[in-house]
């Protein structure tokens, strides 16, 4: 139980740092699969056919959870914490980022030519990108203007 209290306290005060580990796992992670000759996203759109590498993939959520860990680090700047439930929601969008990322390349779903699976993934892996920063900029918001330390 005492272990887990240190969690919580490690998290209220050093959020920042759990997104930089975060990146660094994507970093290795996408830096280990690249290798992989078939690690490739392919999604038809339209008349349009995107492929995307994993290790893109990878990179760019890396510099996402970066970008995020430099936002928690403003929080220190005015001496304030982060709202700890927000914070672990964060992480918990980041880490089902990820999850959703490697499903989408470990398995690809298609059914033929119809990669509509795919493209529910890749629309929910989207979704899970835009909110994971706005969700750092509202814990940082409501943690510079209120009172409480």
């Amino acid at each position: 139980m005492g272990s887990l209290f240190s969690v919580i306290n490690f998290l209220k005060y050093n959020v920042w740092l759990a997104f930089v580990v975060v990146g660094l796992i994507y970093l290795s992670v996408g830096g280990i699969f690249h290798y992989y000759a078939d690690s490739a996203l392919d999604i038809d759109v339209h008349d349009t056919y995107f492929v995307v590498s994993l290790f893109h993939v990878f990179l760019i959520m890396s510099v996402n959870s970066l970008m995020i860990a430099a936002v928690y680090s403003l929080i220190g700047h005015f001496k304030k914490t982060a709202v700890l439930w927000m914070s672990i929601l964060n992480l918990l969008v980041v880490l089902i980022l990820f999850g959703i990322a490697i499903i989408m390349f470990a398995f690809p779903i298609s059914n033929g030519r119809d990669d509509s699976g795919t493209h529910y993934l890749a629309n929910i892996f989207v979704t899970f990108f835009i909110l994971s920063p706005v969700l750092a900029l509202l814990n940082v918001g409501i943690s510079i203007t209120r009172n409480k330390n």
